[in-house]
């Protein structure tokens, strides 16, 4: 069974870090089995959390946890969504993206992904 590394329930919710509840949230919409273990930076391999554990190798990060189960399924996330709504979406995970890590999403990696939406809603 997968076991995901995140820090422990805080006032109320499951998780006090957003990117916790993300990968947590992930696993529970796709109906992957898991298992929360209370844990923290220091006992992650890159010093990031959450991270899981599969099989005996680790992957931290939750956006690489996300990539990992989506790169084995045929169906992907926004199979079911039209070109202007992936731009949307696109645009919402990178202000969130922006607000909780203070990082630009202009970065060159998004620049490109944004590329292949950009010139179909305008």
């Amino acid at each position: 069974m997968i076991e995901l590394h995140q820090f422990r329930p805080f006032w109320g919710l499951p998780n006090a870090s957003p990117f916790c509840m993300k990968a947590e949230t992930y696993l529970r919409f796709r109906h992957i089995p898991y298992k929360v273990v209370p844990s923290g930076p220091r006992k992650s391999p890159t010093g990031k959390i959450p991270f899981i554990v599969e099989d005996g190798h680790s992957i931290t990060d939750s956006e690489a946890i996300i990539a990992h189960f989506e790169n084995r399924r045929a169906d992907k996330l926004d199979d079911g969504l039209s070109e202007a709504d992936r731009a949307t979406a696109f645009l919402c995970a990178s202000w969130w993206k922006t607000a909780c890590t203070g990082r630009s999403p202009t970065c060159a990696g998004e620049i490109r992904r944004a590329g292949r939406y950009s010139s179909r809603i305008w």
